[in-house]
């Protein structure tokens, strides 16, 4: 009935219009949807196409002379006027770039001091001066992939891990590149010293993007950066894979890492051969990888792939690669586009680095930190992993070609790009990072590993906005992870007991990302309490207090060479009420803060019992504050925000404790017979934490 009624007054007013004005308004409402991705948006295209149809409506009448009907004349006259002020007012929206208002504002507690890192800032550049080449097939339609490369390079065969394309429109594809997937060229752009070598190699590979608005030069700042200080970095031509109006490479980021160990077998030939220009060099036996978007999944598969006898999916493609992969930097990667024998892609003794922003909207969810929880290590190796989120960070400012809209098309008008760091002090973070970790991977020099662990050590080299890091090395040994059972009172340490007491939340659970769908395959401790103010109150009160006791039932295992750590992270959730308050209902979600007014980070104890019943206690405060969720608002229209998921989504945050700190506090305390840690919410009146990953290193 309510369609009919709708249609029969849509029919009507249509009848009341001339049929040019009709015509013109259906037919924008046609072309806006053929040309521009409107979809989650339907609202807007309703106005765009009235804004354009009355214009152009207006104007064909109006070309055509003044009506002699007086009537007419008024109604197009309305029309044309009502068309201007719309396309004024829709020009107006469309060019602003959104605001800040939303943004965090964070009032955070004074904390004891760290200690700077005693070294040089890595994203200055080196001494060292830049030689830039290319090498590719000499028939790209691109020159220096062409007729100018430096050299040439054997096309590959990958049609075992690309699907055969169908349709009109993917059937040109090929046409415009010149080739198909069994003849894939290998096309890089070099930045080295110049200098005799060797030097260590670092490969990066663009995402996915349109494959004519070509994505491998938006890294030069990078590979000059690098090559100033001793290394030869190529950025990859992959375009070839990405999509277009011809459709998109779907399936295909194992081919996109098959490729980059296609061009490092192209290196170590270079490297045999003392005739050629390249001899000498590179460090083949000294390699990182980097990706960005589905190049960051592709890096993973490379690793992966690397010590692999046969391609997985199809063992009539043998493997022979086994290079010296020593680390790979993921930026905004993908995760999960590719699972070989249907399983995540694992990586074990590599070192990993995960870069990723809270208002990235092409990859909103922090996919990098499930492949941080993949990567295993040999006790003892010296590797390690870290992965770093930045607040106001987006997907594309990491490539300079990409910019600031993570989104393409038409859409890429409604993203809040106003509330954004700039790109250059994006890439700025870019560069800290990735050097300083190609710096302790490459050159083994550890003096910039702290920076992995506690980003507090480098704030000055930074640009001021909010960080969290986690960070896990080869001898960080877990005593609780929440991995091993259902039991709430097991840890992964059979000598280890849980318990709770006065909480309103005590579950154990995936993270989860921000859609709320995908599993972050990282199970962890959900702690909630509401309750009264504690201000003032001394320990004998406390009692009654919600808190969570970690107990050894055995001697600790801890010596004077070893440090607690935990990870831990605040949630946007309201708690449960205790029990005995009568309340068993579901809390809401979060409260959103007024305007302007600052968050103010969730405090509590931990309290430290030795074997003897001496206590020592912390403030979580003191030892480093608990930041809030970063929430993040993509869109300027809302219903296209309702489809990115969640305003933000858990990312914790890896702490460590001296055991110094302890004895510093009460020097009766026996750190080597540590009993008991226990989380008492005693500062802060509600909230809901995260806790994972107690143990020590």
């Amino acid at each position: 009935l309510v369609v009919y009624l709708v249609l029969r007054i849509v029919f009507y007013l249509m009848r009341k219009l001339p049929i040019k004005w009709t015509s013109l308004i259906l037919g924008s409402g046609v072309a806006l949807s053929l040309l521009f991705d409107f979809s989650g948006a339907p609202l807007l295209l309703i106005g765009f196409m009235l804004i354009l149809g009355l214009l152009g409506a207006s104007l064909f009448v109006l070309k055509g002379g003044y009506p002699k009907d007086k009537g007419e004349s008024r109604r197009n006259i309305i029309m044309l006027v009502l068309g201007l002020a719309g396309g004024v007012a829709a020009v107006l929206w469309l060019a602003d770039r959104g605001g800040t208002d939303d943004l965090l504002k964070i009032n955070l507690p004074e904390t004891k001091g760290l200690a700077p890192l005693q070294a040089e800032d890595p994203s200055l550049p080196g001494p060292l001066d830049v030689i830039k080449l290319t090498y590719g097939s000499g028939l790209d339609r691109r020159d220096h992939f062409g007729k100018n490369a430096a050299f040439r390079t054997p096309k590959v065969d990958g049609s075992k891990m690309l699907k055969e394309r169908s349709g009109f429109r993917e059937k040109l594809r090929p046409r415009y590149w010149g080739f198909d997937r069994d003849s894939l060229p290998l096309n890089g752009t070099i930045w080295m010293p110049d200098g005799p070598g060797p030097y260590p190699l670092v490969l990066i590979v663009h995402g996915n993007h349109s494959m004519r608005d070509y994505s491998d030069p938006g890294y030069e700042y990078l590979g000059e950066h690098l090559a100033t200080r001793g290394y030869i970095m190529v950025s990859i031509d992959e375009n070839f894979l990405n999509g277009d109006w011809t459709g998109g490479s779907r399936g295909e980021n194992d081919a996109r890492g098959w490729l980059l160990l296609k061009h490092l077998e192209q290196w170590r030939g270079w490297q045999g051969d003392m005739n050629h220009q390249m001899y000498g060099k590179a460090d083949i036996t000294n390699i990182s990888l980097i990706g960005h978007s589905r190049g960051g999944e592709a890096v993973s598969i490379a690793a992966c792939f690397n010590k692999l006898p046969y391609y997985p999916d199809d063992a009539r493609l043998k493997f022979d690669f086994n290079f010296n992969i020593k680390s790979i930097i993921a930026i905004a990667q993908v995760d999960g586009q590719y699972r070989p024998s249907d399983q995540s892609t694992p990586i074990h003794d590599v070192s990993y680095l995960a870069l990723h922003g809270s208002h990235d909207a092409d990859v909103a969810d922090f996919a990098g930190d499930r492949q941080y929880g993949r990567a295993t290590f040999t006790p003892g190796s010296n590797h390690f992993k870290s992965a770093i989120y930045i607040y106001r960070s987006n997907h594309g400012q990491f490539n300079t070609g990409w910019g600031d809209s993570d989104w393409g098309g038409f859409r890429k008008l409604f993203l809040n790009r106003e509330a954004l760091l700039s790109g250059d002090d994006q890439r700025k973070i870019g560069l800290v990072y990735m050097t300083a970790f190609l710096e302790t991977t490459l050159k083994s020099n550890r003096k910039y590993l702290p920076l992995f662990q506690d980003y507090r050590s480098i704030l000055p080299w930074l640009p001021e906005t909010y960080y969290i890091n986690r960070y896990a090395g080869s001898s960080d040994q877990y005593l609780v992870d929440f991995e091993e059972d259902l039991n709430l009172l097991t840890g992964t340490d059979t000598a280890i007991t849980l318990s709770a007491e006065h909480l309103g939340t005590w579950r154990e659970e995936d993270l989860g990302f921000r859609d709320g769908d995908a599993l972050r395959q990282n199970k962890a401790v959900y702690l909630g309490w509401d309750q009264k103010d504690t201000t003032g109150l001394d320990s004998a009160q406390l009692v009654n207090l919600g808190r969570y006791n970690i107990h050894f039932e055995r001697d600790s295992v801890l010596n004077d060479t070893c440090e607690l750590i935990f990870s831990i992270a605040m949630i946007d959730e309201e708690p449960l009420k205790k029990e005995e308050e009568g309340e068993g209902e579901e809390g809401k979600e979060g409260e959103e803060d007024e305007e302007g007014e600052e968050e103010e980070p969730i405090d509590f104890t931990l309290r430290f019992e030795d074997g003897q019943g001496v206590q020592v206690d912390l403030a979580m405060s003191e030892i480093q504050p608990l930041l809030p969720p970063f929430t993040a608002r993509y869109s300027r229209y809302k219903p296209l925000e309702k489809r990115m998921g969640n305003s933000s989504e858990p990312i914790l945050q890896s702490v460590s404790i001296t055991l110094e700190e302890l004895k510093k506090k009460n020097n009766l305390f026996d750190v080597y017979s540590l009993q008991q840690l226990s989380l008492i919410f005693d500062k802060s009146e509600k909230g809901v934490l995260i806790f994972d990953e107690f143990g020590f290193r």
